[in-house]
């Protein structure tokens, strides 16, 4: 009877064990779950804020063809500033024709 008594209370203090461990356990796997989730919100936001970087950059370059085109119509050195074509009031149409003056700058 004795045995049986010692077996039981080793099966108990073993089952007290896997119940310890099945504790921790759970508790390291709530620790992960809640970094996967925080690590998924980086990736959106960086996402987004590559999406943003994206469309600064289009319109940066955008914007940069167009001050190259307005600011292309003066020559440098001895050569005069283009003269506008007979009729044309608006400065920006002249702009829209480039002169030889500058190279076109590439986008990186």
């Amino acid at each position: 009877m004795k045995e049986i008594v010692t077996s039981v209370e080793k099966v108990t203090a073993i089952i007290d064990q896997i119940s310890s461990a099945s504790r921790t356990q759970a508790s390291g796997i709530e620790q992960v779950n809640n970094a996967m989730g925080e690590m998924d919100q980086v990736v959106q936001h960086n996402a987004a804020v590559v999406e943003q970087a994206a469309a600064a950059a289009e319109s940066m370059q955008a914007n940069a063809q167009q001050l190259y085109q307005t600011v292309n119509v003066f020559k440098l050195g001895d050569e005069q500033a283009e003269k506008p074509a007979a009729g044309v009031d608006d400065p920006r149409a002249q702009a829209a024709k480039p002169s030889k003056a500058l190279p076109m700058p590439q986008p990186s």
